[in-house]
């Protein structure tokens, strides 16, 4: 156990120094792919599977409304006739508007993805547009190549 926490203790002492220095936009996915409140479920479903994402931005005029995931979308499989009249504002959870500066320390941005239980959040410059996405995932498969 001591081996353990002394090389966790060595790897985090080896990384620290480099990693207090990355920002948000260092582990950004790009482009952002998104939809529309109103658009079809059908819609989601495609532009997902199209682009190989697991979760897509939903947008009304440039403001972030939610992501949708494709575990959101399970419930739908059994009833393709309901789905059709469903929309991707159906299907969102409303939540609080949360965006990360791309210039946020990822510390701190991997904290607030914690408290606030999310897995993905937009990503905005510093003129409030939004210009990718950060994963959870994404940032934990670098990670795990380091260790």
């Amino acid at each position: 156990m001591l081996l353990e926490n002394n090389n966790s203790f060595c790897l985090s002492f080896h990384l620290g120094g480099w990693v207090m220095d990355l920002k948000v936009k260092d582990f950004m996915v790009t482009p952002v792919f998104s939809v529309g409140p109103k658009d079809p479920l059908s819609k989601v479903v495609e532009k997902m599977l199209k682009n190989k994402i697991s979760g897509i931005l939903v947008l009304d005029k440039d403001k972030p409304l939610g992501m949708i995931y494709s575990t959101d979308l399970v419930k739908y499989i059994f009833s393709p006739e309901k789905a059709k009249n469903i929309l991707a504002e159906d299907v969102i959870e409303k939540q609080e508007e949360i965006v990360l500066p791309e210039d946020m320390p990822l510390k701190e941005a991997l904290n607030i993805m914690i408290s606030k239980n999310r897995r993905k959040l937009p990503v905005v410059n510093s003129n409030g547009q939004i210009i990718g996405v950060f994963s959870m995932v994404d940032t934990l498969k670098y990670f795990t190549k380091l260790i």
